[in-house]
């Protein structure tokens, strides 16, 4: 059943798929973190830019896929919780420096490890 509720700029995480997702990346031998994700219509692409975003939202990373899953799992009560691989920091861009392939790696072996774990 649909909620009638509106959410804006902020979608609620139930806290047990969360604890349960940090546990695993720990097990997994990673220091997770938990925060904020920031949706925005654009990436920072700049320091500058990033750090504006950063402050204004308390971010912890910029995020544009995940929103429309928290949208959607608010609308639904479906509990969610997300997982990012970092593969780059707030900086002026140099693609040269990200990796990609580790961060998805990472984030899969959580991942993997987490759907174990909700069973």
């Amino acid at each position: 059943m649909k909620k009638e509720r509106e959410y804006y700029n902020t979608f609620p995480l139930d806290t047990n798929p969360v604890k349960i997702a940090v546990n695993a990346s720990k097990d997994c031998g990673f220091e997770p973190k938990q925060g904020n994700f920031v949706t925005a219509s654009q990436c920072s692409g700049t320091r500058e830019s990033g750090e504006l975003i950063r402050r204004r939202f308390d971010g912890l990373c910029e995020n544009m896929e995940g929103a429309a899953v928290a949208h959607i799992c608010a609308m639904y009560a479906v509990p969610m919780v997300e997982v990012r691989g970092i593969s780059n920091i707030i900086e002026d861009r140099d693609m040269k420096k990200w990796n990609i392939d580790l961060a998805a790696f990472n984030c899969n072996k959580v991942v993997m490890e987490l759907v174990r774990r909700l069973k």
